[in-house]
């Protein structure tokens, strides 16, 4: 970024340099005397109304509007470039859809897993938790023996397969992030991503308990 501002305020130094230049050595010119005596009247009444703005002054506001445009853009494009995001490749049967991922955006290939716990719905309680450096697994039960599966973990070089058969599956958008959704008898499937990580919620609880654990996930995304 401090290379382009450089070579930036360069072009609009050597610019404004040649500008100066062709304004001193361009020749001045002089009407009569006669002239300027008639026409004064006219030049008093024009300058109560107009402000001028000379060519060379044209010139360098308009290289100083694009110089702060450019820096603007590049300072968005950069920011754009550092949010990593990923593509999905779907690739639907009637028997599952494979799901492998283009990783877009800066990605620190020696970052650390930031865990991301959902919230622990009533009446459910952690039965097992293990947290690796590239994946966070938790599972949960409650008294009636229904539970719960989470899975977070990095989706560069991840491919997931989802069961299709015979089950209800299809795309769909939770709190504002796209979402794959399956339901199939008494389980449910929500599967999602924030750009860096995916998230694996399935269960044989409630579509909505496992949908309010979704949620509490993405409310948490940066």
């Amino acid at each position: 970024m401090s290379k382009l501002q450089n070579a930036l305020t360069d072009v609009y130094a050597d610019e404004i340099a040649m500008l100066e230049a062709q304004a001193a050595a361009a020749p001045k010119h002089e009407f009569s005397a006669e002239f300027q005596r008639k026409m004064k009247p006219a030049f008093k009444a024009a300058e109560r109304r107009y402000v001028h703005v000379s060519h060379f002054q044209l010139r360098r506001a308009v290289l100083v509007a694009v110089l702060i445009a450019t820096l603007i853009i590049s300072s968005l494009t950069a920011i754009a470039v550092m949010k990593p995001s990923l593509l999905y490749h779907i690739r639907k049967s009637a028997i599952d859809w494979s799901i492998t991922f283009d990783q877009k955006g800066t990605v620190d290939e020696d970052a650390k897993i930031e865990y991301i716990d959902p919230e622990c719905p009533a009446g459910f309680k952690v039965i097992s938790r293990d947290r690796g450096p590239i994946s966070n697994d938790i599972s949960y039960e409650n008294s009636k023996k229904q539970f719960i599966n989470y899975d977070q973990s990095f989706a560069d070089g991840q491919s997931v397969g989802l069961d299709a058969e015979d089950s209800d599956i299809h795309e769909t958008t939770i709190f504002g992030h796209k979402a794959i959704i399956s339901h199939k008898d008494d389980m449910h499937q929500i599967f999602f991503d924030d750009g860096t990580y995916t998230y694996d919620l399935s269960g044989n609880c409630d579509y909505k308990t496992l949908k309010n654990m979704a949620i509490s996930v993405m409310k948490q995304f940066k």
